[in-house]
């Protein structure tokens, strides 16, 4: 090759050794490329051959009569490669901020479901305790609390589903109330009946005329309201007791 080209013209002496080296090194790299594109396929094969042995050594270690779940054989890679997704769950009953009186029972309701499965359970807690679960869900979820003591508390639930995934509902806040005492009579047939109280009289009034006199006149050296002294008369002699 470096003879033919050298052929097309005179090539003075001084550029012949730059020819020379850049031709070699042309003809190395066609070389190696040469080289690669031979070497490739064989590589691929032995790599593909390798992990062909690798994965009949895998299968000859399996019992002959495995098989695949049959919720697993006729579904296509997408549908195995896809995730759980968790189950969705809220209060139903009661609201928020809502009052119960101690003593009570609280009827706790939830609203769960599951887009990709079906829901197994649902758990119940107060201020971080479990209270109770349900599992089973064909009439609704739900719990009675019972027991639950005066002040405020924080209610949450937790819904499973058959996939494995958890999901943990929003939190609700509800207050117990102290009962009101009130009085109920224990023996009413000894008591007395209860009368009616009398009716109330209209106050006397006096005419005016009578309003404007004084009841009595006062006299000096008397008390307003002392009545005039009676004079004292003789005594007539008796003739009968003279007689006798």
């Amino acid at each position: 090759m470096f003879i033919q080209f050298t052929r097309l013209g005179i090539v003075s002496p001084e550029a012949e050794p730059a020819l020379r080296h850049t031709f070699v090194a042309r003809a190395s790299v066609l070389m190696l490329i040469t080289l690669s594109a031979l070497m490739l396929p064989l590589f691929y094969r032995s790599q593909s051959g390798a992990l062909s042995e690798a994965i009949d050594s895998r299968n000859a270690m399996l019992p002959a009569s495995f098989m695949p779940p049959q919720d697993y054989q006729n579904k296509s890679a997408s549908a195995l490669m896809q995730v759980n997704q968790p189950p969705q769950i809220s209060f139903f009953s009661p609201a928020n901020n809502s009052s119960f009186v101690e003593g009570n029972a609280i009827v706790l309701l939830a609203a769960a479901s599951d887009s990709d499965g079906t829901v197994i359970k649902v758990e119940f807690f107060a201020d971080s305790n479990k209270i109770g679960e349900d599992t089973n869900g064909g009439n609704g979820w739900g719990f009675s609390w019972i027991g639950a003591t005066a002040g405020p508390h924080t209610l949450t639930m937790a819904a499973a589903d058959d996939g494995g995934a958890v999901s943990v509902s929003p939190p609700i806040q509800i207050t117990v109330l102290v009962p009101t005492p009130t009085f109920t009579p224990t023996n009413t047939s000894a008591r007395p009946p209860i009368r009616p109280p009398k009716p109330i009289r209209p106050p006397i009034r006096l005419p005016p005329r009578l309003l404007s006199r004084p009841l009595c006149r006062p006299t000096p050296n008397r008390l307003p309201f002392a009545s005039p002294p009676v004079p004292m008369m003789p005594k007539k002699p008796n003739p009968t007791a003279a007689s006798i």
